[in-house]
């Protein structure tokens, strides 16, 4: 955003102090050390001066709040007046705790696919062909990472009660988040036969999401105070 001059002055929040490392010396790459201000801290406990900003951006953040009411109370609160909340984030089950449709879904397309195109890149099962999918445990996402996707289905509905929604945009990802895990890299452009397997995938995930069999479990957000 700042190096296409989308803004005068632009505060980077994250908790990580490495990935901050890593874009504060990104910005100084490309000059924009100072249009930039990073900062480490956690965004939860960050307290926002109110009336002061022209944009929020969560960008796959928002999954992670513990405190989603709290969090988005005090964005509307650091917006101006005409500001935007803008959202780019997974809102799916919380913890990834799929449905057994969803589930049922996300195996029968896997299925689909032709085995030359399940070959896995990931480093446990380099080269093998895969023959199912395995779903995420809960329990362990939590265990591994309590973060990890705490409140995600209740994006939307928190959004909403802090904000106006002008736009909600589909991103993807219902079927094809876990469904391409580890075999991602077989889809080349050069291979045009791997392209129309995947054309064929994305219009399945649309279909199924715009009939409301499946919902979005990933989405673009643009809200207003």
């Amino acid at each position: 955003m700042a190096s296409l001059n989308t803004a005068k002055l632009i505060d980077g929040i994250d908790i990580a102090p490495k990935r901050v490392q890593i874009a504060r010396d990104e910005a100084a790459r490309h000059g924009l050390q100072d249009t930039i201000y990073y900062t480490v801290c956690n965004v939860e406990e960050n307290a926002f001066p109110n009336s002061s900003y022209d944009a929020i951006y969560f960008n796959s953040s928002l999954h992670h709040m513990s405190d989603l009411n709290g969090i988005l109370g005090k964005c509307s609160k650091a917006l101006k007046a005409e500001g935007y909340l803008f959202i780019n984030e997974y809102i799916g089950p919380n913890r990834f705790a799929f449905s057994d449709r969803e589930k049922q879904a996300m195996d029968s397309v896997f299925q689909m696919i032709p085995e030359r195109f399940r070959v896995s890149h990931a480093e446990q099962d380099r080269g093998q062909i895969r023959k199912q999918l395995g779903f995420p445990d809960p329990a362990d996402v939590a265990r591994i990472d309590p973060s990890e996707a705490i409140h995600s289905e209740e994006i939307r509905e928190a959004v909403q009660h802090h904000f106006k929604i002008v736009e909600f945009n589909f991103a993807g990802g219902t079927l094809m988040q876990f469904l391409l895990e580890g075999i991602a890299g077989n889809f080349k452009e050069s291979d045009a036969e791997s392209l129309e397997v995947l054309d064929l995938i994305f219009r399945i995930e649309d279909t199924l999401v715009e009939i409301g069999d499946l919902t979005p479990h990933f989405a673009m957000i643009v809200a207003t105070i």
